[in-house]
Order: C-alpha cells, then sequence, then structure tokens
C-alpha cells in the first residue's frame, strides 16, 4: 500500500506537465517531533519562481512549494540529524493540508540511521502539524528509530519576490 502511495506522489511530481508560476520565496522554520525523541528542528527553505504542482490558497503569501534543509538536534540527549525535504503547504476548498517526502540521515546513540519520510497533515498560515512515518533502513529491526512522528511546525517568510 505505502509503496503505490509513495510511486504516485513521485509520479506526480515528476511526471506533472504544467508549470505553475510562483512567487519566489525564502523562508525559516522550526519544527518540534513527538513520539521520536524529541527533536527540535531549524531549517531554510526555497519556493523555486516554476514548480510542477500549484498550490493555491486563499491568502496565498502562505502558500509553499519547494524544497528545505534541516538540522535536528534531540532534546534530551546529544543524538542529531539532517534532512532535505520536498514540500507543500496548501489549503483548499475542503479545508488546509499539508504534504512532503522527506530524507534524512539520522545519529542515534552513535548508530548511523538513513530514512524516508512521507509527511501529511493540516498546514495553517504559520503553523502545521504534521504526521510522518520513518522508513529506517538500518539493518537490524529492534535498533531501528521509532517510525511514527507526530511534528508541530512553525514557518516564517524572510524574503518573498514582488
Amino acid at each position: 500500500m505505502i509503496k503505490y502511495f509513495v510511486t504516485i506522489i513521485l509520479t506526480i511530481i515528476t511526471y506533472s506537465a504544467t508549470y505553475s508560476q510562483n512567487k519566489q520565496a525564502l523562508f525559516v522554520q522550526t519544527e518540534y517531533q513527538f513520539l521520536n525523541y524529541n527533536y527540535l528542528t531549524v531549517g531554510i527553505g526555497f519556493q523555486p519562481k516554476k514548480t510542477l504542482l500549484q498550490a493555491t490558497r486563499k491568502h496565498s503569501k502562505y502558500s509553499f512549494i519547494g524544497w528545505t534543509a534541516n538540522y535536528s538536534k534531540a532534546i534530551k540527549n546529544s543524538d542529531w540529524g539532517a534532512s532535505v525535504q520536498t514540500i507543500i503547504y496548501t489549503g483548499s476548498a475542503s479545508g488546509p493540508f499539508g504534504i512532503g517526502l522527506e530524507g534524512n540521515y539520522k545519529s542515534v546513540n552513535n548508530t548511523d540511521h538513513y530514512c524516508f519520510k512521507p509527511l501529511i497533515g493540516l498546514s495553517f498560515p504559520i503553523i502545521s502539524i504534521m504526521y510522518a512515518y520513518n522508513f529506517d533502513f538500518y539493518k537490524i529491526k529492534t535498533d531501528r528509530i521509532n517510525q511514527h512522528e507526530i511534528i508541530l511546525g512553525i514557518r516564517l517568510p524572510v524574503l518573498r519576490q514582488k
């Protein structure tokens, strides 16, 4: 089931023939990840002028389609991580929506973990609440990191082309 979902998302992103005209934007974000070692994440995001998908919202200055680069640090210990996301924060007639894909690296108890993480949730003008599932590629199944995450995020635009 998950394999088909990922295939559909990647197909939409890579094979869409129509390009959306966006305003280029740069923003900073911070996230707090519940259920997974309580990570605090800071990052920077970029929205290119042309994207394969279109995100619309009544207040378009809060819509975002683009890439983010993030650094994560566990609050209670020395564990840390880094990630790259392709993410959409938008809304529709039926309500606010956010979806994305993330590739990440985490050093947990001095063990390297490489993960793929789809995200889905609610996106409001500045904050988002997302659910994510880590597909950890670590060989020993009992040593894998917690797969489920609830993420509370805050995004603030830094620069936006007029």
